[in-house]
């Protein structure tokens, strides 16, 4: 999911993720269909809407286009991640970059 209007803002509706604009339209996405969030700065959010995305399993991106250099990146459950696992399984029987990590 992209929310990238400016005064946006994200509020929890239950199991879905709700997203309204400032001419105020509002939209609902379930939570258990998004893989990751990417926002601009100036999307409006509370700290439990971030739990709430965390929880489903969604990761969150921000992207700053004057900056595009710069990102936040935030994983939402850590667990059951079967892209990270394997990365991770990657850099273990990697000596070079294993030893890099360390």
């Amino acid at each position: 999911l992209y929310v990238d209007r400016k005064s946006s803002e994200l509020r929890l509706d239950g199991e879905a993720l709700q997203v309204r604009v400032a001419e105020g339209e509002m939209r609902r996405f379930p939570l258990g269909q998004l893989e990751r969030v990417v926002l601009r700065p100036g999307v409006e959010m509370s700290s439990t809407v971030l739990l709430g995305i965390a929880r489903a399993g969604c990761g969150i991106t921000v992207l700053d286009p004057r900056n595009p250099e710069e990102a936040l990146h935030f994983e939402g459950r850590l667990g059951r991640n079967a892209r990270r696992r394997a990365r991770q399984y990657q850099l273990h029987r990697s000596g070079r970059e294993r030893q890099e990590l360390a």
